[in-house]
């Protein structure tokens, strides 16, 4: 059997994760990172996102200033359906 990922349900995809409030968050966790990760492991600053959408490609951007990151940034993740709270909405990456 062939399976064929069609460009329409990309673009669908693609639309559907550009308005779900997107929030970029950094942190000092060192624990290697796992599928079954939900949040960082020590989260210390999140900012909200902008989401540009071309197509089937979506790209997230945010600015975070020096003086909000840790001194040793370890991890970083892309949240969705999130708040500025910490460990909110759902880790995509």
């Amino acid at each position: 059997m062939t399976v064929a990922v069609i460009t329409e349900g990309l673009q669908r995809a693609a639309a559907r994760l550009e308005l779900d409030a997107p929030f970029i968050a950094v942190g000092t966790g060192t624990t290697a990172p796992t599928p079954a990760d939900t949040q960082l492991q020590t989260e210390t600053f999140r900012q909200a996102a902008t989401a540009t959408r071309t197509g089937a490609v979506v790209e997230f951007r945010t600015t975070i200033t020096n003086a909000n990151l840790p001194a040793t940034t370890e991890e970083a993740g892309l949240f969705l359906n999130a708040t500025g709270a910490a460990n909110s909405g759902d880790m995509l990456i």
